[in-house]
């Protein structure tokens, strides 16, 4: 695709909307990812050292990426390749703030993520008293299953998974403890076995998300951030 038409401008702009960002900074980021693809963009992240102008291209993906320091950028990649970010001049793109509604269901979550808990020792209890605590890993795997497919297990978890989801609409860019407390706890928890010490400050639900997709043997072929395919 020609990248000095109207139409890949008008494609970039949906793209960066899509990332959560809005207002006069999805016009200034617009801006900067057309000229930067036009004209060539200096980077000082690039791994070359800068970004060369192309005239024409068959993808181009964004990405809305936090540093360290929690700074916010764009990510541009064209043709599978990270070409350059651009940023505005505060470096915040988005709030990370909860919302209202998101700490009113912030202890609907937790009541909800109790009610879980429950739910599984209670089919564990029955598991076991019809079939007796595992003797073996083989036999604990088949517990394991089969408490996951209890009744009390899958309505419970359909309960959470439906104010997870109303939280993660409300702001995907809050705590993750806002979002997902259950998956917060799993995560310190793993994060501590790793590194061996706690997770801290600011997390975002979609880092831990990308922290376990490391564990999965087809994470590779999953995509992220806002895509588009120029025919």
């Amino acid at each position: 695709m020609r990248t000095d038409t109207k139409t890949f401008a008008n494609r970039v702009y949906p793209m960066i909307r899509a990332l959560g960002i809005s207002g006069k900074n999805s016009r200034i980021l617009a801006h900067q990812v057309i000229s930067a693809v036009r004209y060539g963009s200096y980077n000082p992240y690039s791994a070359n050292g800068g970004f060369t102008a192309v005239k024409t291209l068959e993808t181009i993906k964004l990405s809305l990426v936090f540093a360290f320091s929690g700074d916010q950028f764009v990510q541009v990649e064209i043709d599978g390749e990270l070409a350059f970010t651009v940023t505005n001049s505060s470096r915040t793109l988005v709030s990370c703030d909860p919302t209202v509604e998101q700490v009113v269901l912030a202890e609907k979550l937790e009541e909800a993520a109790h009610a879980c808990h429950k739910a599984c020792s209670e089919a564990v209890r029955e598991w076991n008293a019809q079939n007796g605590s595992p003797a073996d890993t083989d036999a604990a795997e088949v517990r394991y299953h089969a408490v996951n497919r209890h009744p009390l297990v899958i309505a419970a978890s359909a309960a959470y998974d439906l104010l997870r989801d109303e939280s993660l609409a409300s702001n995907p860019h809050a705590h993750v403890r806002y979002i997902d407390p259950m998956l917060m706890n799993e995560y310190s928890d793993t994060y501590k076995e790793d590194t061996g010490c706690r997770p801290r400050g600011y997390i975002r639900y979609a880092e831990v998300l990308a922290y376990f997709k490391r564990y999965e043997p087809d994470a590779a072929n999953e995509n992220g951030g806002a895509d588009a395919v120029a025919a």
